[in-house]
């Protein structure tokens, strides 16, 4: 009996600049913080808990998705940093099965490990900006 399993690796993932012409050998992909606000919206009238349950705090959620940050550690090679300008660009993350995030992003943060006697690495931060694209692959 075959299962399909809905998990993959991160093998072959991809992050394309759209202005810079900067490539990197890639190690680790992090999609953070996407998010969106939860506002209490509690008053003075509310009834107490009762037994077996559990809150009774109303909240209202926001309608604006913050699309967070991309990061990601890479080979460090001091002569090939990316630009940290500022500047927003098309950012394309492309998965293996060809599924792609499309959005407008600025490299926001760079840090740079320079060990005595191992490998150089470097992590990269990209803040999103507005929506992100999704299309799926196969």
């Amino acid at each position: 009996m075959s299962v399909d399993l809905l998990v993959d690796v991160g093998f072959g993932a991809a992050i394309a600049f759209g202005t810079q012409a900067f490539t990197a050998q890639i190690r680790d992909i992090n999609l953070e913080g996407i998010s969106l606000e939860a506002f209490e919206a509690g008053h003075m009238g509310l009834t107490e808990v009762a037994a077996n349950e559990l809150g009774n705090l109303p909240k209202v959620f926001s309608k604006v998705v913050d699309p967070g940050q991309l990061t990601f550690e890479m080979h460090f090679n001091p002569g090939l940093e990316p630009l940290l300008n500022g500047t927003p660009e098309t950012v394309t993350l492309t998965f293996k099965s060809g599924t792609t995030y499309v959005g407008t992003a600025a490299m926001v943060s760079m840090s740079a490990a320079i060990p005595f006697n191992g490998k150089m690495m470097s992590n990269i931060t990209i803040e999103w900006s507005g929506k992100i694209d999704v299309t799926a692959g196969i």
